[in-house]
């Protein structure tokens, strides 16, 4: 997803995103010229050219992509497209608020610093040789961005993997390209790890939702974890190849004793676990938990008793009482509930405020809030896509594609993503996608979670050029790394990804 809060967006329209502003609104005008195709109604035509303005505007970035996202809610009513009802629903379904609450408990860890913690002490295990060093930071970054961002994940490695490189090139145990390299692998395996769970990445969450909205297919965390932790275990290490054997040759080098203390220091100056961390990884170890284990939705206490499910004394106390309890847990429970959790848990630390919680409204402020309308608009689009029957027809416009064996559509497709995300926004990308490619898998006679949830996954790895992603341009920008190295390293792992990706999901998917 292009990065919306480089110091260029903040100065004001660029060249490119003035074209783009007016180039929007010409296509979309354009097609309204065009006769009416045949099998599609009026409002289905009206929403292709809102979808093509949305594309647009989010591919330049031509009005901040939360802006645009904002379209469905106040255009679609108006022109008949869909209800207000249908417009605005999506933008708090339980898709965005399991995304919600995720963020919340994820700035939890990092308003206690819970993560640098982990991260430290991944990276103090691989000692101070230069590509175990890079193997280290990778994994560190990889599991942290499992749970929290992948932005803040690389904002907090980046300024440790910098100083470590400059101890290790002042020892003069490694080449001048140990610092690009793991700079990039700080990058790349940020976005590699959001890959592995439902909450990693807005894209895998679209997925899901698009699945469970559509076909009433519903695909729980562990689920989830079992067709992307593969991929993420595969990927990791092929992306460390690379940068360090092909990409950059760092094959020598001996041990850097500067590198191994300066993490030992930093650890140091973390001390002992305080009571809010402890806090905050108790509450953050009980929501992963019940995220992967999760009992499904149901009556799970009924008046007999005889239906204890998973809580014996609630059961008891239902048939004591005559009441016939039914509890519905959730993914989207869990994470709210978890939110609520950081707001009501003590921080129980004497060197904080009486009274502070684990999570305080003023902390919310870093919550990515542009992500969460970004989220919204991108399922009231789909939605409308599905609803109107455009995205039936501009599947039967690619009925072509129905014919095709099942492994040539998912390198077609997970390819195609790839490289678009170089450019574009991953959530808008993902979103335009996923209706077409539903009605393709009918189409094709395949289940439809064998194109989308490759697709979905697909859309976090763009690696080739600064805009791509957040890590990307916060690597790029911290003067670590030129574009060409990015682009010479990111090209490999990018032709890595589509083989991992689309080879998985033909094998076992």
């Amino acid at each position: 997803m292009a990065d919306t809060d480089t110091p260029a967006a903040k100065r004001g329209k660029s060249t490119s995103q003035v074209i783009g502003l007016f180039a929007g609104l010409g296509l979309a005008m354009l097609l309204q010229v065009l006769p009416l195709p045949d099998g599609l109604s009026r409002e289905a035509w009206l929403l292709a050219s809102l979808a093509v303005l949305m594309a647009v505007w989010w591919a330049t970035e031509a009005i901040p992509i939360a802006a645009t996202a904002l379209i469905p809610m106040a255009i679609f009513p108006l022109l008949g497209i869909v209800s207000t009802g249908a417009a605005t629903a999506p933008y708090a379904s339980p898709i965005v608020m399991l995304l919600l609450g995720g963020f919340i408990v994820a700035l939890s860890i990092e308003r206690w610093s819970l993560h640098t913690r982990i991260a430290l002490n991944i990276v103090n295990g691989f000692g101070g040789r230069p590509a175990a060093l890079i193997l280290g930071f990778m994994l560190a970054s990889a599991l942290l961005s499992m749970w929290i961002s992948n932005t803040a994940t690389t904002l907090m490695m980046i300024p440790i993997a910098l100083r470590v490189a400059q101890e290790v090139e002042r020892e003069g145990v490694s080449s001048k390209f140990f610092a690009p390299a793991l700079a990039l692998g700080v990058a790349y395996a940020a976005s590699i790890g959001g890959m592995a769970t439902p909450v990693g990445t807005p894209t895998n969450l679209i997925g899901i939702g698009y699945l469970q909205n559509e076909f009433d297919i519903a695909i729980d965390f562990a689920t989830w974890m079992g067709m992307g932790l593969p991929i993420v275990a595969l990927l990791i290490p092929v992306a460390w190849f690379i940068l360090t054997r092909l990409a950059f040759d760092l094959k020598g080098g001996g041990d850097s004793e500067a590198a191994k203390e300066l993490v030992r220091t930093e650890l140091a100056k973390l001390g002992k676990m305080t009571r809010p961390e402890w806090r905050v990884a108790l509450l953050f170890g009980t929501v992963a938990i019940l995220w992967m284990g999760r009992v499904l939705p149901g009556e799970l206490i009924g008046q007999s008793g005889t239906e204890w499910g998973w809580n014996p004394l609630l059961a008891w106390i239902s048939t004591q009482l005559g009441l016939t309890v039914t509890l519905s847990l959730g993914n989207t429970q869990i994470a709210v509930m978890g939110a609520l959790a950081t707001f009501l848990v003590p921080a129980g630390d004497r060197g904080v405020r009486k009274g502070e919680m684990l999570m305080d409204w003023d902390g919310l402020a870093r919550l990515p809030w542009n992500v969460v309308i970004l989220f919204g608009g991108g399922l009231s689009l789909a939605a409308a896509l599905s609803s109107t029957g455009l995205a039936d027809w501009l599947g039967g416009q690619m009925g072509f594609l129905a014919d095709m064996p099942l492994p040539v559509l998912l390198l077609i497709f997970v390819a195609l993503v790839v490289f678009l995300t170089e450019l574009t926004s991953n959530v808008a990308t993902t979103t335009a996608f996923l209706p077409v490619l539903g009605v393709i898998a009918v189409e094709a006679g395949v289940p439809p979670e064998n194109l989308v949830v490759p697709v979905a996954i697909a859309a976090s790895t763009a690696f080739m050029l600064p805009v791509a992603t957040a890590p990307n341009a916060i690597v790029y920008a911290s003067g670590a790394v030129t574009q060409l190295q990015m682009m010479k390293a990111g090209v490999r792992i990018n032709l890595a990804a589509i083989a991992i990706i689309a080879g998985i999901f033909v094998l076992f998917g």
